[in-house]
């Protein structure tokens, strides 16, 4: 078996009878703290979670499972990806995106392969530590897919005055999902500011308000092909019409099923 810079069998995670909280509850939606995301990691490696993911921010998703955390050097370690055949891309500084539900919460995170590892002829992956880790609570609203013939434009007003166009996914009265082309990463990082959006529903009428970046997918290093919206706020006008539009795509989905 090759050498590598790391081994799957020397570092396994120390027990400790105290443990951190899981998360700071006063924002559940991004965790930053260094702490706080090597606890978040080791309980998808103790729990046995399932991971889907996903290389180069594409919409292709594989699974995998954390075999290995290593806090004291801010790395942990995945297993083979499924279907195999995408292992012979996985190559150092890929950069992948991974997600997991665990105790009804969605896991997001961004990081890169810091090296590849080899036994008995199956690969496996180090993994930086991402600086930030996405811990997406059950929603409290229901969230209703948008069919692609739809098209609804969405326009995002940014902070620098920067206008951008892009395409509803899903919605909800807490928030939506969309996506997007040509826009700027830094611009869309989580917990920016949208100054001011407007959806633009097939009626003609138009819902205006205000949100937060929870989430955005690169696709490239200058593209983003995917973001996630928490509204901040709606017109008082525009809510009714909102849950109008939400109660429709829901009769639409149901039928469509039903056909």
């Amino acid at each position: 078996m090759a050498l590598w810079p790391f081994s799957k069998s020397q570092a396994a995670p120390a027990r400790r009878e105290e443990r951190e909280p899981l998360v700071d509850l006063s924002n559940p939606d991004a965790i930053t703290r260094p702490e706080q995301i090597a606890r978040v990691l080791e309980q998808l490696y103790e729990q046995r979670c399932l991971l889907g993911v996903s290389v180069d921010g594409t919409d292709d998703y594989y699974s995998s499972a954390v075999i290995e955390v290593v806090r004291n050097q801010s790395y942990l370690v995945i297993d083979e990806l499924t279907p195999r055949a995408v292992n012979k891309f996985i190559q150092p500084q890929r950069r992948l995106v991974v997600r997991a539900r665990m105790n009804n919460v969605t896991i997001r995170f961004e990081t890169e392969v810091s090296a590849v590892g080899e036994e008995a002829g199956l690969p496996y992956y180090q993994l930086r530590f991402p600086p930030v880790l996405d811990y997406i609570q059950r929603r409290e609203h229901y969230r209703a897919g948008v069919p692609m013939e739809k098209q609804i434009p969405v326009q995002l007003a940014m902070p620098s005055g920067t206008l951008y166009t892009a395409e509803l996914r899903d919605i909800s009265m807490g928030g939506l999902s969309a996506r997007l082309r040509g826009a700027t990463p830094s611009e869309f990082a989580t917990g920016n500011e949208i100054q001011h959006l407007v959806i633009t529903l097939p009626s003609g009428a138009r819902i205006h308000g205000s949100g937060l970046i929870c989430y955005a997918d690169v696709v490239q290093a200058s593209r983003i092909s995917r973001c996630g919206v928490r509204f901040a706020h709606v017109d008082r006008s525009d809510q009714h019409a909102l849950e109008q539009f939400i109660a429709q795509l829901d009769r639409e989905m149901k039928r469509k099923r039903l056909a």
